[in-house]
C-alpha cells in the first residue's frame, strides 16, 4: 500500500456518503424527493418473509460451495480456471 492515509480517507469518505445517511435518517430513501412520479417507486413482488428465508438459504449454499472449492484449491496447491 503506497498511500495508507489516502486509502483510509477514501474509506471514511465512502462511509460518510453512503452508510451514514442510512444511520442518521432511516427511511430517507422513501422520501418524496427520491420516489415520486418522475423517478418511480421501488417495490418488490416478493414478500419480505420469503425473501429473507431464501436469502439465508443462498448464503448457506454459497458458504458450502466456497468450502468445497477451497478444499480443491488447497489440495491442488494452486488456482486454475476450468
Amino acid at each position: 500500500m503506497t498511500q495508507p492515509l489516502g486509502t483510509i480517507g477514501l474509506g471514511v469518505l465512502v462511509f460518510v456518503l453512503w452508510i451514514l445517511p442510512d444511520l442518521l435518517l432511516p427511511g430517507y430513501r422513501d422520501s418524496f424527493l427520491l420516489q415520486n412520479g418522475l423517478t418511480g417507486r421501488v417495490e418488490s413482488s416478493i414478500p419480505v418473509e420469503a425473501w429473507t428465508e431464501s436469502l439465508g438459504d443462498l448464503i448457506w449454499y454459497h458458504a458450502v460451495t466456497n468450502g468445497c472449492l477451497s478444499v480443491w484449491v488447497v489440495g491442488m496447491g494452486e488456482w486454475r480456471y476450468w
